[in-house]
């Protein structure tokens, strides 16, 4: 799915490649940074809105509703995000749109939770911001490769986005034993035991 979106092979995925592209261009900024929301809690963490409101004109902010309870979250999200000057076309744009489309178009990722997009956004290489302190457990390897920062107030948001703007896209890594188990399941053979699984160290 992942390398479908990267290559763009097909029509579909070419298609809305070029419609990122174009939004990105319309906007008028050269930095543009996706932002993932959550389910629960406050749909914008205090310190994130500080970010924003706060942020250099050049960068353009990408919301991303989160796939569950979207409906409601799309009206309070709209309420906080409106007079911030946040494009709410935009967010819905983003919210519909594949999210490897957006990631490999994208300057940063910036989560206001424990978002598994984190993982995602590493594989491509593209640096991580996340707004809780909890993150380093959760994601270790991925801040033992510089693709994860961690912030809890307006200013160290900033401070994570600018890294990730001045620095070289990292080389992807793969998850952690992901791409043994795609090949696995790819290969069709489903009479072998799976990677990293008991019967292949007996």
């Amino acid at each position: 799915w992942r390398e479908m979106w990267l290559d763009e092979v097909a029509d579909s995925s070419r298609r809305i490649g070029q419609l990122i592209e174009a939004r990105k261009r319309a906007s008028g900024r050269p930095h543009h940074v996706l932002v993932t929301l959550s389910s629960n809690g406050d749909i914008v963490p205090q310190a994130m809105l500080e970010a924003v409101r706060s942020s250099p004109t050049s960068w353009c902010y990408w919301f991303r509703l989160h796939p569950v309870n979207q409906t409601q979250r799309r009206v309070e999200a709209a309420r906080v995000l409106g007079p911030l000057g946040v494009d709410l076309g935009l967010m819905e744009f983003a919210t519909e749109v594949p999210l490897y489309a957006l990631l490999w178009r994208m300057d940063c990722h910036l989560t206001a939770s424990l978002s598994t997009v984190v993982t995602e956004a590493a594989a491509l290489g593209l640096p991580s911001v996340a707004c809780g302190p909890e993150a380093p457990d959760f994601f270790q390897r991925e801040m033992a490769s510089g693709l994860l920062a961690v912030a809890t107030t307006g200013a160290e948001i900033r401070e994570g986005i600018q890294r990730a703007l001045d620095g070289k896209r990292s080389v992807a890594f793969e998850p952690p034993k992901a791409l043994a188990a795609m090949r696995w399941l790819l290969a069709g053979d489903l009479t072998t035991a799976p990677p990293d699984h008991p019967a292949r160290h007996a």
